[in-house]
């Protein structure tokens, strides 16, 4: 049984014995039980995605202008890091036209340099005349 069902329990007792200051009086310690259970389960919550958030920061590397999370050998990424540093959210970004540039959909930066390896080179032709 949990103390919400036991103080509902005392409050009915009291009721029935006609004792009306003490039944208020419950009704009252009932709400305010209420509120205790739900600042536990809010904080716990809460403490469960810090500590979700601390796992995630320890397998952040930030490496190309982005963050990658390693995971049993292999890196998984690009994610956004502006949305981590600032608001430590785990935004995946996104390739554009040029595979080697993503954006991301969440805070709209973009054109950052992911995959160097994928963007061509620029061709230069050589004007010099040799007569």
């Amino acid at each position: 049984m949990s103390i919400i069902d036991d103080i509902k329990s005392v409050a009915k007792t009291i009721q029935q014995a006609g004792n009306i200051e003490l039944y208020q009086k419950i009704l009252d310690l009932q709400g305010q039980a209420l509120e205790v259970v739900e600042e536990s389960n809010r904080l716990r919550n809460e403490n469960h995605e810090l500590k979700e958030k601390l796992k995630i920061k320890e397998q952040l590397k930030h490496e190309r202008n982005s963050y990658w999370l390693e995971s049993n050998g292999k890196n998984d990424g690009p994610f956004c890091s502006r949305c981590w540093d600032v608001d430590k959210n785990l935004v995946r970004m996104h390739p554009g036209g040029n595979p080697a540039y993503y954006h991301c959909p969440n805070c709209k930066a973009g054109s950052v340099l992911v995959k160097p390896e994928l963007d061509p080179p620029v061709m230069t032709q050589n004007y010099h005349n040799f007569e």
